[in-house]
């Protein structure tokens, strides 16, 4: 079934939940008597004093005043009782002026014989002619036609079963109480129209899925409209859901998580639900609504990204819902493939002079003598509801010399400047008026306004009048304890204090733009980007390393102005990093910024990982360590707007997904002229996929560089003595040339007699020779319980951790760490760059598969956990035992997690890592 309501609700605190309207004689002691009963055991609060025939007391007149929603009960006898057709009669008239919502149910009566007055509705109607003035009566049987009109339950003779159909009122009603509403303006005007056209195209009732566009400028009044349907019709769905100021929030870090995150807390109710990342926030909406009735407004989006983040298909929701979404750009609904577009226009004529006239004479019908005075103003402030509502605000009270001047100012200005417009509102401020105006609009728009007086009135700003008077002028309204402003004024403020000196912001009264701030020492950052430039530590052992670098530069080409990127491919412990890290040495100074993003795979695999990979960029090319980019497709507009004039050297290392490169480096005109951008994979493919000018492919090492390479890390030598080189070539016979393998399983021989090098080589002779991993956990397998204990720990927990902080861990653990990290450095399962713990990829898969291969099965029995998904089975099935020795959780904030089985368990160490 469908309702129809009024526009808004003003978010009022009601004394009572409900009004219930109905005839005793037909009802009171069976079906309302169950209804009443109902409602108050699910927490509905009631006017319940009985009622008595004949006039209507004025304390009933109030109890309907102050109920939300009203609960006609139309039965037999209802339209014979006068009081009861009084009490319609107000139910209908707050319904209107105090936006009601009113329930209908017919109890054993036919809809129609209400609508038409027939049968007993009739003979009521004539009976009371006996006694009323005709007047009386045509306004009863008036109200009695158009309450009919509206929708609600039909209970016929002989039909549903009561409880049932008692119950879905009270769900609904429920629904009603419980909702949040949206605030919006207290004059609406020319807004029944809007919602009509709207509830047009939503066609609430019908089963399938709809999604409506709300498109128009800014200030045209798209919020509110948005925010009065949801008022009107959020009741009708089993839940909703209110997403404002998706732009602005989108821009903040992980913004999109955080709106994924609200969507799924006000729908479910589960206000601890985290998603992490926005792949996974899309996987959970799709999971968790896919069977849920949702009203969904999506409120002032701009990006595509926000879209596919939040309602990326219809079907990521429940038969029956509906979508609205309300932007300024029609295209990019068109790009979503929205079911329906409706576009909000200005004002008509007759609208614009109402509103205006109610915030310049606080009445929708001013004097005649004022009648010229709007007309002249409507002919330069147009039909923008904003507009209308500022300047109408800021003429209230002024005398005629007033309203000439201002009338003259309007003239001067564009007909489509409607910034200047406003600043006509601002320009009427005192001093310290429009201070705080300014500093709302740089600093606090959406902060706690009791917070924000606090702080002014520190400055001497006298914010408890100042505040006063700007949300009597319009330009800002207090919602909630907060400060609101619309962004058009936030625009103007901010527009007002760049233009006291557009060139040089620190010079300027207020620094709030997000680029501000570089200026300041842009020189002191230019010069310290030279001196304290970071090179990238590589082996201390480099064998073979120059001929590559000498055709990687023939590549590059250093010098010319061209853009080029070049793709380094091949096997994992090929050496590809190192290659990049020697090139980026050898050539950085050449280029004016540069920027080595080491680990691009694992970083991506983070919580917003690739938006962290994006503001590292920025900062090391800009100089700019506190720069946030909010979410992907800001960061690549940031990098595209910042960065294309940039001479830059950039290598972006282990990529292994497009996506990655779309991010980063989508376009060579990312970059300045001269740039050279490198990339390192093990996917041939994935270069080819992204367009790279030239690819290079890193093969095994060949005899020579082998035996030398092998040498030093077995003989700390690269020319052994002549009895060592059979040894060494039997072990290259089964090691092959992979520079990783050569390093680890050198160092591993390292000081050890002939017995155990042959026992080594016969084992090596007998794992396959492309199995590198089982080559390298021979070197695992020579470690003490201790070691291989600290090796598995940094596999699982502690890569790139501070090696110093690590240590304090591990020797709470028993573990003796200080001998044991430097027995695995000896042995190149690890090395310390820069007081970080460093481990290759290929070591820590390792280690990781030794972990997992305890009991693959079961991770709630394994030693270790690492994994969020095994980590979050663990944890939530409470299948956790005294096995397990460590968790690594990584989460945004420090969450209360109980871990049941485990909490008893002295050996169990919980490692967080935020």
């Amino acid at each position: 079934m469908a309702f129809q309501a009024s526009s808004s609700s003003f978010g009022r605190r009601w004394p009572y939940n409900v009004f219930l309207s109905f005839r005793s004689e037909d009802t009171h002691l069976s079906f309302t008597a169950c209804l009443y009963k109902a409602l108050c055991e699910n927490g509905i609060y009631m006017y319940d004093k009985l009622r008595e025939e004949g006039e209507i007391s004025p304390e009933i007149l109030k109890a309907i005043k102050d109920s939300r929603t009203s609960t006609v009960v139309l039965s037999k006898n209802y339209a014979s009782s006068t009081w009861c057709l009084s009490e319609l009669i107000e139910i209908l008239r707050c319904r209107e002026s105090n936006q009601q919502i009113v329930l209908l149910v017919f109890y054993k009566v036919n809809p129609s014989y209400v609508r038409h007055q027939n049968k007993n509705f009739a003979e009521a109607s004539a009976q009371h002619l006996d006694s009323f003035m005709e007047e009386t009566v045509q306004s009863w049987k008036a109200a009695l036609n158009k309450v009919a009109n509206l929708s609600g339950w039909h209970l016929e003779k002989g039909g549903r079963n009561e409880f049932k159909f008692i119950n879905e009122i009270v769900q609904v009603v429920s629904r009603i109480v419980n909702r949040t509403y949206q605030s919006v303006p207290k004059y609406l005007v020319g807004i029944e129209s809007h919602i009509q056209d709207i509830n047009g195209l939503l066609h609430i009732g019908m089963s399938d899925i709809r999604v409506i566009g709300i498109f128009g400028a800014g200030g045209i009044g798209k919020t509110t409209i948005a925010k009065a349907i949801y008022n009107s019709f959020a009741y009708q769905f089993k839940d909703s859901c209110f997403l404002a100021n998706v732009r602005e929030t989108s821009m903040k870090e992980c913004g999109l998580v955080q709106l994924q995150e609200t969507l799924l807390s006000e729908i479910l109710g589960n206000l601890s639900l985290k998603v992490g990342n926005v792949d996974r926030g899309i996987n959970v909406i799709k999971e968790r609504l896919c069977r849920k009735n949702v009203l969904l407004v999506l409120d002032d989006v701009d990006e595509l990204v926000q879209l596919k983040a939040l309602s990326g298909e219809p079907n990521w929701f429940g038969l029956g819902s509906r979508i609205i979404i309300t932007t300024r750009d029609e295209h990019l609904l068109i790009k979503h493939n929205v079911d329906f577009t409706y576009k909000m226009n200005e004002m008509d004529h007759n609208e614009a002079f109402q509103l205006f006239s109610i915030h310049a004479f606080k009445s929708d019908k001013p004097h005649d003598y004022c009648v010229d005075l709007i007309e002249d103003a409507l002919r330069y402030v147009g039909g923008l509801p904003l507009a209308l509502t500022v300047l109408g605000s800021n003429l209230y009270g002024k005398d005629i010399h007033y309203w000439k001047s201002a009338l003259e100012k309007y003239k001067r200005i564009p007909e489509k400047n409607i910034l200047e417009k406003l600043q006509l509102s601002y320009d009427g401020l005192d001093e310290s008026e429009k201070n705080i105006f300014l500093d709302i609009a740089c600093f606090f728009k959406g902060q706690n306004a009791k917070y924000v007086t606090k702080i002014l009135d520190s400055c001497g700003f006298f914010p408890n009048i100042g505040i006063i008077v700007l949300v009597e002028k319009s330009l800002i309204t207090i919602d909630e304890d907060k400060l609101v402003m619309h962004d058009l004024l936030q625009d103007m403020g901010r527009e007002i204090v760049r233009q006291e000196l557009p060139k040089e912001p620190g010079k300027r009264s207020r620094l709030c733009g997000r680029n501000e701030f570089k200026f300041i020492n842009e020189i002191v950052q230019v010069v310290s980007r030279i001196v304290n430039r970071t090179y990238q530590s590589v082996p201390k052992y480099l064998v073979g390393i120059e001929s590559h670098i000498q055709d990687i530069n023939g590549l590059l080409h250093i010098g010319m102005s061209d853009i080029r990127v070049i793709g380094i491919f091949g096997a994992g412990g090929i050496g590809k990093t190192t290659i990049a890290k020697a090139i980026y040495n050898s050539f950085a100074y050449q280029f004016k910024d540069s920027c080595f993003l080491a680990n691009v795979r694992e970083t991506s695999m983070k919580e917003c990982g690739l938006v962290q990979l994006q503001e590292t960029l920025l900062s090391e090319i800009l100089g700019n360590l506190s720069l946030k980019v909010g979410n992907v497709d800001r960061g690549i507009n940031v990098i595209k707007e910042r960065l294309c004039r940039k001479n830059v050297l950039l290598v972006l290392d282990d990529v292994d997904e497009l996506v990655q490169l779309k991010a980063l480096s989508g376009e060579p005109n990312w970059f300045g002229l001269g740039s050279r951008i490198i990339i390192t994979t093990r996917d041939e493919h994935l270069l080819i996929k992204h367009n790279v000018d030239f690819t290079y492919k890193m093969n095994e090492m060949d005899h020579n560089e082998a035996f030398q390479l092998f040498s030093i890390h077995a003989f700390k030598s690269d020319k052994p003595h002549d009895y060592c080189v059979d040894l060494i070539e039997d072990a290259l016979r089964y090691v092959g040339g992979l520079p990783l393998a050569l390093t680890v399983l050198g160092s591993n021989l390292y000081g050890k007699d002939i017995h155990y090098w042959k026992s080594a080589l016969e084992k090596y002779k007998r794992i396959p020779e492309k199995n590198i991993l089982e080559k390298l956990q021979l070197s695992y397998d020579g470690l003490d319980e201790s070691e291989k204990n600290i090796f598995l720990d940094i596999a699982c927990f502690f890569k790139g951790q501070n090696a110093k902080y690590v240590t304090k861990i591990l020797d709470s653990c028993g573990f003796f760490p200080n001998i044991g990290i430097i027995v695995l450095v000896e042995k190149s399962l690890i090395t310390i760059d820069e007081d970080k713990l460093v481990m290759h990829d290929l070591l820590q898969d390792m280690g990781r598969e030794i972990v997992r291969q305890e009991l693959p099965k079961e991770p709630g029995k394994r030693s270790r956990l690492w994994f969020h998904e095994d980590v979050h089975y663990v944890l939530e099935e409470n299948m956790g035992t005294n096995k397990i020795e460590g968790i690594l959780v990584e989460l945004p904030r420090l969450d209360t997690v109980e871990f049941q089985n485990l909490r008893e368990d002295e050996n169990s160490q919980i490692f967080y890592m935020s």
